[in-house]
């Protein structure tokens, strides 16, 4: 492969450039213009295809504002800014809970970034642990979904819309209490909510999810469920990426919607 190119089926590009900008949500990066403008123009260029040719010349000029008779051996803002960017980096991904899902690193002694596809944050199965003690039909290692607000529960249950969230570190799908309305559950042992899903739909839904956590962008998927008792109803699930609490990993939250027997 020519220097400079990126393997096409190594890190796909989207999951790059969505990783960009979720550093970019980070502290460091908030605080730092230049240290976005660095990082954004190398992986631009890299993406494009032309990493080897990133000179400081080019960086400085391009990405840092300096003229166009910047002299590298005289000014030393891109080394500086250099050195600043892969201790920023190393920083954020030094922590378990980061969950991006491309790994950019910038190597000392060059400029273009190598990218390297993170551990999939996303569990194969999104299931109940059989043994997960739970209340109702809500597992206890899992916050409720909808709380306190009496009103909006039963609205929700009305209408016949389950409020839902997923948690890529524990692989638990928590919903309202409700649920049983719907999906049939009863109380006790949680069945694996994957398998509710009809085996037509579910590798379709499943890959929705995990799409939508790497590159952080809202879910939306129709899909039929199975219920316990052998009724199949078509659903339509509704989310997005959020983050409950600063350095945890995101999670996926929405409503899932009746939309009648299938």
């Amino acid at each position: 492969m020519p220097p400079g190119e990126v393997e096409p089926d190594a890190v796909p590009a989207e999951d790059v450039r969505a990783t960009l900008q979720r550093l970019f949500l980070e502290g460091p990066f908030q605080r730092s213009p230049q240290l976005r403008a660095f990082l954004s123009y190398v992986v631009d260029v890299t993406l494009a295809g032309r990493g080897s040719f990133l000179k400081s010349y080019s960086i400085a000029t391009q990405a840092l504002g300096r003229p166009v008779d910047f002299d590298p051996t005289t000014d030393a803002i891109v080394r500086v800014e250099a050195k600043r960017l892969r201790q920023v980096l190393a920083g954020i991904y030094a922590d378990p809970a980061c969950g991006l899902p491309v790994r950019i690193e910038i190597p000392v002694g060059r400029y273009e970034p190598v990218f390297h596809a993170a551990a999939s944050a996303t569990p194969d199965r999104i299931v109940f642990p059989p043994d997960c003690p739970v209340i109702g039909d809500r597992p206890r290692c899992s916050r409720p979904v909808v709380q306190g607000d009496g009103k909006l529960r039963a609205a929700l249950a009305a209408a016949r819309v389950v409020a839902w969230e997923f948690d890529p570190a524990t692989g638990l799908v928590a919903h309202s209490d409700h649920a049983r309305c719907l999906l049939g559950v009863d109380p006790g042992p949680a069945p694996e909510f994957q398998d509710l899903i009809h085996a037509d739909d579910r590798e379709r839904v499943v890959a929705g999810f995990g799409a939508a956590l790497r590159t952080g962008g809202p879910f939306e998927q129709a899909f039929r469920m199975l219920r316990p008792d052998g009724c199949l109803v078509q659903v339509l699930a509704r989310g997005d990426v959020v983050q409950v609490d600063p350095g945890q990993v995101p999670r996926l939250a929405g409503l899932l919607i009746e939309m009648g027997l299938a």
